[in-house]
């Protein structure tokens, strides 16, 4: 009878083992690299695979960086070959982060065919047969802003903009008005100076125009054909007459300085910022 009772037991005891191995959660920790602008989109993801995975325990460690020190930061761990579960890539750090990116069989992708052609070619060209680099995440858009609360002192309302004899006809009407404007503050601002911003702000233009960087095989560069030639002229009206200075538009070192200036009201009309201002702290914009 005791062999019995402590056969039991053994059984008991390996029943509970069992048990609590069985209700035990898996846990899961997510490495990110991202921008500081992905905060929410992280959170928002991190509960979606938590209610989709009731039985994983997931932990999310993630960094997030302006523009430039999300690239640096992902170098400094290329370099060390430090694991990254997700990370947000600038498309023109591809080859440089290539190997760190999984590739994924694109018949998986849920509306794979609907992603810009130049992204889809761009993605595929570093990955194997029939499958594409990482995921297609976002793209930012330029816009053209004004700045209504110094539009509407100069007695300027009711604004459209929709061509560029529009931005030129709004820059004389600011320009007439210039002395009620406050000090250093001008019609229009672009950037023009040495940064990398300077050349993604402009491209909207190109295209614009019926430009495009390279040609369609990719083997001679083609900006500085007829359409470019007329980006660069639009840009060039408006230091022709005065709607702003050539250090104005040379001086800020990358975008967000430039954003910057716009924002605390240096310019009334600004070419080229992305879409982001519309979810920034900006006023009267």
């Amino acid at each position: 009878m005791k062999r019995v009772w402590l056969l039991l037991l053994v059984v008991l005891a390996l029943a509970s083992i069992i048990g609590t191995v069985g209700f035990a959660k898996q846990k899961v920790t997510l490495r990110v690299i991202s921008r500081t602008w992905a905060k929410e989109e992280i959170e928002w993801a991190w509960k979606k695979l938590q209610e989709n995975h009731p039985e994983l325990d997931i932990t999310i460690e993630y960094h997030l960086y302006e523009y430039n020190e999300t690239r640096t930061q992902l170098a400094i761990r290329l370099s060390r070959k430090e694991p990254i579960d997700v990370m947000t890539v600038d498309h023109i750090w591809i080859g440089e982060f290539k190997d760190m990116i999984m590739q994924i069989d694109k018949s998986k992708i849920k509306g794979y065919d609907d992603w810009l052609p130049s992204f889809r070619a761009l993605m595929e060209k570093y990955a194997e047969k029939g499958k594409t680099l990482g995921l297609y995440a976002s793209t930012d858009i330029r816009l053209i802003f004004w700045n209504k609360e110094l539009m509407k002192k100069l007695g300027i309302e009711n604004v459209k903009i929709e061509t560029w004899d529009d931005v030129k006809k709004y820059a004389k009407m600011i320009k007439e008005k210039e002395n009620l404007l406050p000090e250093g503050v001008k019609p229009v601002g672009f950037m023009a100076g040495n940064s990398e911003h300077t050349n993604s702000r402009w491209y909207d233009y190109l295209w614009a125009a019926g430009g495009d960087i390279l040609s369609e095989d990719e083997t001679r560069a083609v900006f500085n054909e007829e359409p470019g030639v007329k980006a660069l002229e639009f840009y060039g009206w408006f230091l022709k007459n005065g709607m702003v200075s050539p250090e104005d538009v040379l001086s800020p070192p990358n975008g967000a300085v430039y954003d910057e200036a716009f924002l605390n009201g240096k310019f009334v009309i600004s070419l080229g910022n992305g879409h982001w201002l519309g979810t920034s702290t900006a006023k009267n914009v």
